[in-house]
């Protein structure tokens, strides 16, 4: 008879984020809350790490990209540079402290559009 030892590894799977649509918003405003979700199938989502980064930062710095939500259900809600218009493209990073994932969305800011002229009412009899 012979006998061995079988070692079983954990296996770590990556954690997962779900996509965002791109974002367009007005200058010198913030998006509303932005709705998403992380899971991981070895640790709680409570315990899972988020960043944000942004590939334009004169138009969004990294202090303009804030989390809220808990557990699963997560938001983010981005504050451009005061005065500054442009697109940037923003990398959502989830990490279980091994391995990360990721959800890049583009944020296009637009100067908001003119006020409607003065109106002018013109008279054309007595």
């Amino acid at each position: 008879s012979r006998s061995f030892t079988v070692t079983v590894n954990q296996v770590n799977t990556r954690p997962t984020i779900s996509s965002i649509t791109n974002r367009i918003i007005a200058m010198d405003s913030a998006t509303a809350p932005i709705s998403f979700t992380i899971a991981d199938a070895e640790t709680a989502a409570s315990s899972l790490t988020l960043s944000g980064s942004s590939d334009n930062p004169t138009l969004l710095q990294t202090v303009g990209i804030v989390f809220g939500g808990s557990n699963g259900n997560r938001t983010v809600t981005v504050t451009p540079e005061p005065g500054q218009t442009g697109v940037a493209n923003l990398t959502l990073t989830v990490s279980d402290g091994t391995d990360t994932a990721q959800s890049v969305f583009q944020l296009s800011v637009r100067q908001r559009p003119a006020a409607p002229g003065s109106l002018r009412i013109a008279s054309t009899g007595p």
